[in-house]
């Protein structure tokens, strides 16, 4: 006998991990616009709009060169996020109602932190402004310097948010910038941490997110232990979603047990790489 409604577990665990998530807080769901994934290890094209030339100035008898739409293909691969449960026969009789939102809960958790690495590795590994940079050199300079990498392409209305790693909290915090009553960008109630959300550096959210923030970088051939801090516009960091997990239950009769198995297939990718501006944090 099922221990589960599969369409209903699968719904709960899809919940709770889009919950659990933290990187799609500056990221765009493509799921919508993309054909439902059906094979990992296949690619996904996240399509996007290449820029036409700028507008002319024409005269009376000019005639204008029409500009060509294409597409610039961004593909990512189509990646697997799994986890398993294993459900005793004598544990059975006990799974009920709130056992079992918590399992869902336990499953879609695990796999979000899974996701969030790779939506952090994609703006890692694809941003084209990125600086290696001292922790005792990151102060709000550092900060404007990567703000700065946007001209004039940086209306808040434009800007999906900053993602900063816990470690960096205390720094920021302690940025008069950030913190004081007389600088007129700072918001109220800066530093006190709200859903996830430090406060807001010129009116951009910063949110703390330590699940694929912190990873190694070399710096003059030496390894050293870095963390992020990433401003991110709109529509820049992208990922799509298998539109229901598969849950499957498999029989161990041996050992008089059942496993649970949630899987979900996804794709990440970073499809505006002059939309990330990351700073490196690297301690000495």
């Amino acid at each position: 006998m099922s221990i589960f409604v599969p369409e209903i577990f699968g719904d709960a665990t899809n919940q709770a991990m889009e919950s659990a998530l933290m990187m799609t807080k500056v990221a765009t769901d493509y799921s919508d616009f993309i054909p439902e994934l059906a094979t990992c290890g296949d690619s996904v094209n996240f399509a996007n709009f290449a820029r036409i030339a700028d507008a002319v100035t024409v005269g009376r008898d000019d005639t204008l060169t029409p500009n060509a739409v294409s597409m610039v293909d961004c593909s990512a691969p189509i990646k697997v996020v799994a986890n398993a449960v294993r459900i005793k026969n004598v544990d059975a009789i006990q799974i009920k109602g709130n056992v079992k939102d918590r399992m869902a809960e336990q499953l879609g958790e695990s796999m979000a932190k899974a996701v969030d690495v790779d939506l952090a590795t994609a703006i890692v590994d694809g941003a084209v402004y990125k600086e290696n940079i001292l922790k005792s050199d990151f102060n709000a300079s550092a900060i404007e310097g990567a703000l700065d990498c946007f001209g004039d392409r940086q209306n808040v209305a434009d800007m999906a948010g900053i993602v900063a790693h816990s470690s960096l909290r205390s720094a920021i915090v302690a940025m008069d910038e950030f913190s004081s009553a007389n600088k007129t960008n700072t918001a109220d109630a800066n530093g006190i941490v709200d859903n996830n959300v430090l406060g807001f550096w010129n009116g951009i959210p910063i949110y703390l997110c330590d699940t694929g923030t912190s990873y190694q970088i070399t710096v003059e051939n030496a390894k050293k232990n870095a963390v992020m801090f990433a401003v991110l516009k709109k529509n820049a960091l992208a990922y799509v979603f298998q539109a229901r997990p598969t849950i499957e239950e498999m029989r161990q009769s041996l050992d008089l047990a059942t496993d649970v198995v949630a899987s979900e297939l996804y794709a990440t990718k970073l499809i505006d790489s002059a939309g990330a501006s990351v700073l490196n944090v690297y301690t000495a």
